[in-house]
Order: C-alpha cells, then sequence, then structure tokens
C-alpha cells in the first residue's frame, strides 16, 4: 500500500489538469491553496460550514453571504391569516441548508433590490403535523406585500436568529415571529 501525502496527490491532479489542458485546448496554471483559518477555502469546506450553522465562516471563504436560490410556490397560506407575517415558500433549486432555524437575510428577485427580511428553515413543527414533513424554506419580507409566486428568489444568509422549536399555541408563536422580527431587523441594520 503506498500512501500519498497531501502534496503528491496535488502534484497528480496538476499533471492530469495540465495533460487534459494541452489535450483539449484550455489554459491550465495552478494556484496556491488558499486557508481560512486552519481550513483550506475549497466548495466542501463551505457546505460543511453551512451545513453546520458557521455562516461567520462560510462567508468568510466565499467572501459574501451565503445564498439560498429557488423559486416561490405556494404554501399553506397560514403566515399572513394567522401569524401576520406572510411567507414566499421557496422551492430550493441549489444549496445547502444550515441548521433548522431562524436567519436574519435580504431577499432580491432581481427586480426588487436587495429586501430585509427573515427566513425560516425547518419543518414549522406548531403547523405542520404531518409525519416526517420535508423541510421548508419560508422568507417574510419587512413591511412588503409582493406578489412573488412563481418568481426566482435569491436569499442570502446574514446572521441566526435562534433555532426552530415547537410552541404551545399559535398565539405564542405568533409573539415569537415578531420578536424575531424585530432582532433581525437590527442584525440587518448597516449590513
Amino acid at each position: 500500500l503506498h500512501v500519498r501525502s497531501r502534496r503528491q496527490r496535488q502534484m497528480c491532479k496538476e499533471t492530469d489538469l495540465e495533460r487534459r489542458a494541452n489535450q483539449d485546448g484550455f489554459l491550465f496554471r495552478p494556484v496556491d491553496e488558499v486557508r481560512y483559518g486552519s481550513r483550506i477555502v475549497s466548495s466542501t469546506e463551505i457546505r460543511k460550514a453551512v451545513a453546520e450553522g458557521d455562516l461567520q465562516t462560510a462567508s468568510a471563504m466565499l467572501g459574501r453571504n451565503y445564498r439560498l436560490f429557488g423559486t416561490v410556490e405556494h404554501g399553506l397560506g397560514l403566515a399572513g391569516k394567522l401569524l401576520g407575517a406572510p411567507t414566499a415558500n421557496l422551492h430550493l433549486d441549489t444549496g445547502v441548508l444550515p441548521p433548522f432555524g431562524v436567519y436574519a437575510v435580504y431577499a432580491e428577485t432581481g427586480e426588487s433590490g436587495r429586501l430585509p427580511g427573515i427566513v425560516n428553515i425547518g419543518i414549522a413543527p406548531t403547523v405542520r403535523k404531518e409525519k416526517n414533513p420535508a423541510p421548508k424554506v419560508e422568507v417574510h419580507i419587512f413591511g412588503k406585500s409582493l406578489d412573488l409566486y412563481g418568481k426566482r428568489l435569491a436569499v442570502e444568509l446574514v446572521s441566526n436568529v435562534r433555532r426552530e422549536r415547537q410552541f404551545h399555541s399559535l398565539e405564542e408563536l405568533r409573539a415569537r415571529i415578531h420578536a424575531d422580527i424585530a432582532v433581525a431587523a437590527e442584525l440587518l441594520k448597516g449590513v
């Protein structure tokens, strides 16, 4: 069994890429690894940081805040009517979800500009009672009533507000949502 060092593996990859570049006629120029602390900056490390809920590390590695992308679809229709905070339910195109919770965000449709808001990522255990529900991404944009159905939305995750949890009543959930909105608005000031 021959065990190669990281540098040897890197050199083999570079040799393979140089050969392929010559064969297919594209330019190949190796670059040194970029590090953030003890981590090598890579898509794998960025996804790992997001999955761990370490948005600060993911953002530092990316050079910008991490974003989720998707198309707005119809949801249960409860957030606006019962909770006083209408949401756009996002059908994700791509992206790694952070741990279930509430996050301060900026949302953008391309025509709307960057709009401050809050997102709940998770299973909404207080209102959804089905067994093993699929995770949902529900975005509330502050002070706006927009028709976003069918539109593509980018959700820029700025900061964690709290982990998702089940509440004893809709009244308790409603009060917490409005408190979360105030916290998120404060977190987004100057960002």
